[in-house]
């Protein structure tokens, strides 16, 4: 059975070895959508942008997707950043802002 070899990010050189230049050559664990990321992504496009649910879809089909379950890390940023262009939504205020203070 053959090691797998992993190349150093610094010096470049195979090493079947975990770790070289100081760097960890171990695999990280592979992204994947959470329920509290889901969570928070509805939170976000929901109640700060003001997105319907018809619209939220939208977004979704725009990067690929059609279930915020099936987005991959590139398709999150991207979905991330298209929401994060749009304005806010004028029902919403973040929280400790204009707020009186007893």
């Amino acid at each position: 059975m053959t090691q797998r070899l992993r190349q150093c990010p610094r010096c470049g050189t195979l090493t079947p070895a975990g770790e070289c230049c100081g760097a960890v050559l171990q695999r990280a664990k592979p992204w994947r959508m959470t329920k509290q990321l889901v969570r928070n992504l509805h939170i976000f496009a929901m109640s700060r942008k003001g997105l319907d649910a018809e619209t939220y879809r939208l977004q979704l089909e725009r990067v690929g997707v059609t279930t915020s379950k099936d987005l991959r890390r590139d398709a999150y940023m991207a979905l991330m950043r298209n929401l994060r262009a749009l304005p806010d939504s004028p029902r919403w205020k973040p929280r400790g802002k204009g707020r009186a203070v007893a």
